[in-house]
């Protein structure tokens, strides 16, 4: 498991649509002098496995490599590695499902869920909310986005304060809303 922002970051590099976001105005900066090359080789990539169907090793390990290179003075970057080795576990559609969904979303930090989880060739985007919190209008976009290009994927996971009883707020969240709009 990995916070969202990372699992989005990297998806966005491997769909190779982050060019026009503020990462992408600065990654020449931290990558250096062949970082074109390097944005170059990832759209190449990115629009290979798009026409084939197939995302491919090198792809992942070409991601992978830009984010690390990005974040070389932090220690680890191993977690690019252990992401893009995940990520290349998942089913080919799924894949390409994630790929197409960062093609058209690109990169942005709102509206993307707090957790990434991979385990046994499965992943879900994990938005955590406590009761009576709603989904912001971005985060629909983002879930709308991958459940159009992946079919699946997007999981809320509602968090209980263990000293409230919360059957009534559970049993219809509108009105906790209604509620609090009330309130204020």
């Amino acid at each position: 498991m990995v916070p969202g922002q990372e699992a989005s970051l990297f998806l966005a590099v491997l769909a190779c649509n982050f060019q026009d976001s503020f990462f992408g105005s600065v990654v020449s900066n931290y990558v250096g002098a062949d970082a074109s090359a390097l944005i170059d080789q990832l759209a190449h990539l990115a629009e290979r496995a798009l026409a084939e169907s197939s995302v491919h090793p090198e792809h992942l390990s070409a991601a992978a490599d830009l984010l690390c290179r990005y974040y070389a003075s932090d220690g680890d970057h191993r977690r690019f590695r252990r992401l893009a080795a995940e990520i290349g576990l998942l089913p080919q559609s799924e894949q390409i499902g994630l790929l197409r969904a960062y093609r058209h979303i690109g990169y942005f930090t709102k509206g993307i869920p707090d957790l990434f989880a991979v385990k046994a060739g499965q992943f879900r985007f994990v938005e955590v909310k406590s009761v009576g919190d709603a989904l912001r209008s971005e985060q629909y976009f983002f879930a709308e986005v991958l459940l159009k290009e992946v079919g699946h994927g997007f999981q809320v996971v509602r968090i209980l304060d263990s000293d409230r009883d919360h059957r009534a707020e559970l049993a219809n969240p509108a009105d906790v809303t209604r509620r609090r709009r009330a309130a204020e």
